[in-house]
């Protein structure tokens, strides 16, 4: 059966509070997807529609989403691509490793021919099953308008900031732009006003600012009928293009172009070309005013340039003939994606341990949807309710529970209330856990899901994936998203990490992320029941085979975290207990992974200089031998509480 289409995507407004470049290329996507019968919607970088914050973007909404930038990760329940328009450099610039983890995040990769951004993306997936090579191309480009190749006014079209107004700095082109606006072979747009300051200040060439509306430049280099395209040195190091060069082609106008290699390669002798590496900003003035003289005296020449220029650019780089492959191809491209990571068969029974530690018909109503939107099928429920919060909700949850057969409810008393109403503990997390696992068949596939975590419709069907491929799987989890409000912005961290009974209260390990074999073992029957919220902790220390999934399905809101109180006694005691089931050989594997990438034992740690940590370092790694003395937990507590 065929992919049914919605003829609608979405594309991520980074920044909706502010104007931005990012504007104009998704005012391009719009009217191009416009001529082609195709519906675009905007969204948040949390999935939320930006005219209807209240509404969340779902795989039913869109055929897919565009993510135009590295900044945030993929945190919508959508097939999602991300851009490659960035250089290497700015990844180091922004921060290497988060930045490159996100754009993993993102189900699939949108080229725009540079080998060094496709490189990038192919190293962090050398390892993945779940993801592939870019397959398919989005240039910063557009559709339309599409304007007769002519000379204008010969006029040298120019867009931007002059940042040195400003006072950061000389601009790259300062002199170039100077000694063109004394000629007269310039016009130049931008912003009048930016920061408080008249950028532009003192040059005759400048004519205005331009709308981010998708058309404004291209009309604008009609007008003046020659662009100058000029890239970064990082540009030049990722042969990545900026928009000029497609606005340029569009517009078509006679195009000055520096060495980046890729104007040589798709467009060859249908530019002009100055040299601008290990040159003056005087040859560099001169090379351009020399091709400006030669326009001039060959017009017809350089219109029959324009017009094979721009015949490449409806051949290669029309915004619509990407979207349009994009459509074409991606039913294929789907179906080869959930070859490679999704399940394949119905063999496992998969029980989702659903805890309502905190009622609100939000939260129950989130649990039952995640549950009831999972690709996978043979699933089943089962909803953990407090003894008190049924009694005063009953008829609110038994209507929710109503909507499938494969919920079951389980009624517990988590918690009893003290005079003042006040929530104590009841049973440990643990006992109320095991309790379930101990009713369900030796290995039924589980996982539990917090009241304040959320999954995407294909969560489970990866994890199941990981036991198809490997009978001796014990545990397999997803990386997660840590969310948590700052004023009016929804921020998401990415984390791919495990250190087993973490203390950070801001950055959790979580539970919905784990899907791990029931079993009957001794050390759960003997353990489990007394554990409090390092129950998932433990089961993943203990495993002897264990798989991360390299997705990030998993959300998890760290403001809403329901174990407030005493969380560091209840993972550490936790801890303690775990170590008593464990063998030397288990014990030192499990100080690794939960105290340091880094073993400090006899053979390396004269080589240790702690002059060369941070002073947070130092703390952290002081603590953790804090944690590993033989000390009874109430001297630990009191040094790590002086220190």
């Amino acid at each position: 059966m065929g992919l049914k289409f919605l003829n609608k995507i979405a594309v991520v407004q980074m920044w909706p509070e502010i104007k931005a470049a990012e504007d104009e290329v998704i005012a391009r996507i719009q009217n191009t997807c416009k001529k082609i019968g195709i519906e675009v919607v905007l969204i948040n970088t949390a999935g939320a529609l930006v005219d209807s914050p209240e509404k969340q973007i779902a795989p039913d909404h869109v055929d897919f989403v565009i993510h135009l930038h590295f900044e945030t990760p993929k945190t919508y329940d959508a097939f999602s691509f991300v851009a490659l328009w960035n250089p290497l450099n700015f990844y180091f610039e922004w921060g290497y490793r988060k930045f490159s983890n996100n754009i993993t995040t993102h189900d699939d990769f949108l080229s725009c021919d540079s080998p060094s951004a496709d490189d990038h993306i192919k190293r962090m997936i050398l390892n993945d099953e779940s993801h592939f090579e870019p397959h398919f191309n989005l240039f910063h480009s557009l559709s339309t308008p599409i304007c007769k190749p002519s000379l204008g006014k010969q006029k040298l079209f120019y867009v931007g900031i002059n940042w040195e107004k400003l006072g950061k700095g000389e601009g790259r082109h300062q002199d170039l732009l100077k000694s063109l606006d004394k000629s007269g072979d310039l016009v130049i747009y931008g912003p009048e006003i930016f920061q408080g300051v008249k950028v532009w200040e003192g040059f005759k060439s400048y004519a205005g600012s331009l709308p981010f509306d998708g058309e404004s430049v291209i009309r604008a280099i009609d007008e003046a009928g020659i662009t100058l395209v000029l890239s970064s040195q990082a540009h030049k190091e990722s042969e990545l293009m900026s928009n000029r060069l497609f606005e340029g082609l569009a517009a078509g106008s006679v195009i000055i172009a520096d060495e980046n290699k890729f104007a040589r390669k798709h467009l060859g002798d249908t530019l002009l070309y100055i040299k601008t590496e290990g040159v003056t900003p005087q040859e560099i003035t001169s090379q351009v005013k020399e091709h400006l003289k030669w326009i001039d005296g060959n017009q017809d020449k350089a219109i029959t340039m324009a017009k094979k220029a721009q015949q490449i650019f409806k051949e290669k780089f029309d915004m619509g003939l990407s979207i349009r492959k994009i459509y074409e191809e991606l039913p294929q491209r789907k179906a080869l994606l959930a070859k490679s990571f999704l399940h394949q068969k119905n063999n496992f029974s998969l029980t989702i341990i659903g805890f309502l530690a905190r009622y609100s018909q939000s939260n129950l109503n989130r649990v039952v949807g995640d549950f009831e939107k999972q690709t996978y099928e043979r699933k089943k429920l089962i909803l953990i309710v407090d003894e008190s919060d049924y009694k005063n909700h009953k008829k609110n949850i038994n209507n929710v529970l109503q909507i499938s057969n494969n919920i079951e409810l389980k009624v517990v008393k988590i918690y009893k209330r003290d005079t003042s109403g006040t929530l104590v503990p009841k049973n440990r997390f643990g006992k109320v856990i095991n309790n379930v696992l101990c009713n369900l068949p030796e290995d039924e596939l589980v996982s539990v899901l917090l009241c304040n975590e959320s999954v995407f419709s294909d969560h489970y069907s990866s994890l199941v994936r990981a036991f198809e491929n490997n009978e001796n799987l014990d545990v397999a989890y997803t990386n997660i998203l840590l969310t948590h409000q700052d004023n009016n912005n929804k921020c998401f961290t990415l984390s791919d990490k495990i250190r087993p009974f973490n203390q950070n209260y801001n950055n959790p390990n979580g539970y919905s992320r784990f899907l791990f074999k029931n079993k009957r073992e001794n050390w759960r029957t003997t353990t489990l029941n007394y554990l409090g919220w390092g129950i998932m902790d433990a089961i993943y220390s203990k495993s002897k085979e264990s798989k991360r999934v390299g997705r990030a399905s998993s959300i998890l809101d760290i403001q809403n975290i329901p174990y407030h109180s005493g969380l560091i006694q209840s993972f550490t005691r936790d801890m303690e207990l775990l170590i008593d089931t464990m063998g030397d050989n288990e014990l030192r594997e499990f100080s690794v992974e939960s105290f340091g990438d880094q073993v400090l034992d006899s053979s390396i740690d004269s080589k240790i200089n702690l002059a060369e940590y941070s002073l947070d370092e130092r703390r952290k790694m002081i603590a953790m031998l804090f944690d590993a003395l033989k000390l009874p937990l109430w001297v630990k507590f009191g040094l790590r509480r002086i220190y």
